[in-house]
Formats: structure tokens, C-alpha cells, sequence
């Protein structure tokens, strides 16, 4: 039996943590295959990158694992809050001694964050703390860790790890799409239009450095008559994870319906997602996806309404050290 080492991250690494990446059993909604390049734009060119936080296994130099953790940001979103980390990816190549160097991994990572000022760690991330591998797991964000990753759940939940939340990974092929006409869609057709409008702005510092690598597309919708926008949707090209599908995909960031809007929300969502399908359709897209909490009863209504199907899980898994 070989002794392992375990290192800080070197600038030599990126092949060989490609290399491991591309190693790992298949998962639909894992970007494949990894190179250099696209790690170094998506990962490790973030501006809060901490080579100390990629912990690097090595048999006889060559490495052969690596875990990954980082921290979320602040309510604002100006700066990292380092009272919540995660261990953002955790992966070990084929190996005699896999089991071990993995455990080993997660535990060299959750001692930097914990000497970082961790109290609450999540395992493999989270929709709250994902400062890294957006576009690479887990579908249109980070959604935690992957239910059908089932070796990757199972160690965290040997380590004490807790299920605290669960996301449905929802998806809906546009091609032939015709969005619901109903009377009360009539009627609020003849009151709004809904048009595509400029690349928002990121609007924090965490949106600028998490999202600006990605193509971002909002779409508006408007009184006939003019005014300001009465509900958005944001959607973004998801590459490079659509890539490895073979299909033009985009995700929807985010659904902004005022909890004060005049008119009733539901309808509202309904036209603007069942527009906005429309014209993505248009514009050759063949597959959206979108993420809603498990126990949100009334998102998960609306957009079984508009046929989207659930095709994955994701756990969000917790550990509180203090």
C-alpha cells in the first residue's frame, strides 16, 4: 500500500484534475469531457479562488483525487460570508485506496473551512452557496449533490451530513410548444406584451463574479398601453453542460412575479413563461430547464401546468460544526 499526499493546489494541476474529472461514472447532468480551459474559466479564474481550498491527493506525485471548498456570499452579495462553506466537488479516480483517500479529502476540506470560520457546511453545495462549477454539475445552477450520485450522498451522510432541503430538477423540450390559451390568458394578452429586453447588469457582486462568463437573456412583460415591466424572466445559455447533450438548452435564473402585482400571479407566471417558451423556440432552443424547491407546492403546480417534467433530484446536505 502506497502512501498518499496531500497538497495545495499548483498552477500544473489543471490536466490532471481534467483528467480525474473525466474519470468519474457518468451522470447526466455532469459536463463531459472537462479540459484545462474550460476549468480555468469556469473554476479557477473566480476572483475569490483560494488554491489552499483545492486540496489535491497524490500517489507518488501523480494526483489522483481532489475537494474542493469555497464559501457563499453575504445577504447583499458584496463580499464572502465565511460562516457558510461547502465542499463544492469531491472526486477520486479509479484506485485501490479510493475509499480512503475520499474520506480523507473531506475531511482536509472541512477542516479549511472550519479554519476559515465555517459554522455551517454544506456537502457538494447548495443554491445558497455555489461559488464555483456553475454550467459544469448539477443542470441550470448548483443545486447540491445529485440523488443518482449515489456514492457522493452516501459518504456525506456517513460523515453526520443531514438532509435539509430537496430540488426538482425540471426540464421541457420547446420544439412544437403552443403556449396554455385559456379565457383568462386572453384577457391578459390583451392587456400585456411580452418582449425580449437588454442583458440585465449583474446586480451584486456575486452575480457579476458567479454568472458573467455565462450568456444571460431577459424577457419582459409589459402593459400595452407603456409603463414599466410588470413581471421578468432571466434565462442563460447553459454551456457547456448543453454541449455534451447535443442539444441548444437554457436555463431559467430567475422568475421575478411581484407579490403586489395587480393581476393574479399564476396567470401572469402563465403568460410570461408560456410567451417566453414561444420565442426561445424561435430562436432554436430545444430544451429548457428550470429548478424548484421540493415543498414549493405552487411553483411546482405552475410549471407542471406548462409541462415540464422532472427528470433528477438534488440534495441539499448540511452540517452544522458549531
Amino acid at each position: 500500500m502506497t502512501m498518499i499526499d496531500y497538497r495545495p493546489f499548483r498552477n500544473t494541476d489543471p490536466p490532471a484534475l481534467c483528467e480525474i474529472w473525466r474519470s468519474q461514472p457518468p451522470l447526466r447532468l455532469m459536463f463531459q469531457p472537462l479540459t484545462p480551459a474550460v476549468l480555468e474559466r469556469v473554476v479557477l479564474s473566480k476572483p475569490f479562488f483560494d488554491r489552499r481550498g483545492l486540496i489535491v491527493a497524490t500517489d507518488q506525485g501523480r494526483p489522483i483525487g481532489f475537494a474542493h471548498a469555497g464559501f457563499g456570499a453575504d445577504r447583499c452579495g458584496t463580499a464572502l460570508d465565511q460562516t457558510f462553506g461547502a465542499t463544492c466537488m469531491l472526486m477520486v479516480m479509479p484506485h485501490a485506496q479510493r475509499t480512503a483517500v475520499i474520506e480523507r479529502l473531506l475531511e482536509l476540506s472541512e477542516a479549511y473551512l472550519r479554519a476559515s470560520g465555517a459554522t455551517t457546511i454544506f456537502g457538494g453545495g447548495s443554491p445558497c452557496v455555489a461559488p464555483f462549477y456553475h454550467g459544469l454539475y448539477g443542470g441550470c445552477r448548483v443545486p447540491g449533490v445529485l440523488e443518482s450520485d449515489r456514492q457522493t450522498v452516501e459518504l456525506y451522510q456517513r460523515r453526520g451530513y443531514r438532509e435539509t432541503a430537496r430540488q426538482l430538477i425540471l426540464q421541457r423540450p420547446v420544439v412544437g410548444f403552443r403556449p396554455p390559451m385559456d379565457r383568462q390568458q386572453i384577457q391578459l394578452r390583451r392587456a400585456l406584451i411580452v418582449e425580449p429586453a437588454a442583458d440585465p447588469p449583474p446586480s451584486t457582486w456575486w452575480e457579476a463574479c458567479t454568472e458573467s462568463q455565462t450568456d444571460r437573456y431577459a424577457y419582459q412583460a409589459r402593459p400595452r398601453t407603456g409603463g414599466d415591466a410588470v413581471a421578468t424572466a432571466v434565462y442563460w445559455d447553459m454551456e457547456p453542460l448543453a454541449s455534451s447533450w447535443g442539444v441548444h438548452a437554457r436555463g431559467l435564473m430567475r422568475l421575478d412575479v411581484p407579490t403586489d402585482s395587480e393581476f393574479d400571479r399564476e396567470v401572469l407566471a402563465i403568460l410570461l413563461l408560456g410567451e417566453t417558451l414561444r420565442l426561445l423556440q424561435l430562436d432554436g432552443v430545444t430544451l429548457v430547464e428550470t429548478h424548484v424547491a421540493a415543498d414549493d407546492a405552487p411553483r411546482c403546480q405552475l410549471f407542471s401546468k406548462l409541462g415540464f417534467q422532472c427528470i433528477e433530484q438534488a440534495l441539499e446536505l448540511r452540517s452544522d460544526t458549531c
